[in-house]
């Protein structure tokens, strides 16, 4: 499995093992964090509450979709999520630039 690793915690001085954190942890927390720095929020419990249930809806939505209709749902819903992917880039690419500018 590949992964990040990073060393532990203050709260486990005597360890000197690594933690893999796995890809998909990584990807679902650096999405949750470029949506929470587009949003900025007033509330960060309540971002992430409202964020992991809907990701956690829209996966099981997802799901419920690729069961029922084959391999052609599989394709639009891949299609579908690359263009929101695409989308979701250009807005960080356009925030970080606006952040540089200042």
């Amino acid at each position: 499995m590949d992964g990040v690793y990073i060393s532990p915690s203050d709260a486990m001085p005597n360890e000197n093992k690594r933690i893999q954190v796995p890809d998909e942890l990584r990807e679902v927390l650096l999405e949750f964090s470029i949506s929470f720095l587009l949003e900025q929020p007033a509330d960060v419990v309540d971002f992430a509450v409202d964020y992991f249930t809907k990701l956690q809806a829209d996966r099981k939505l997802t799901t419920g979709t690729q069961e029922g209709n084959g391999e052609e749902a599989k394709g639009e819903s891949l299609e579908e999520d690359e263009e929101d992917e695409v989308r979701h880039w250009q807005c960080a690419e356009v925030t970080m630039d606006s952040l540089s500018d200042t």
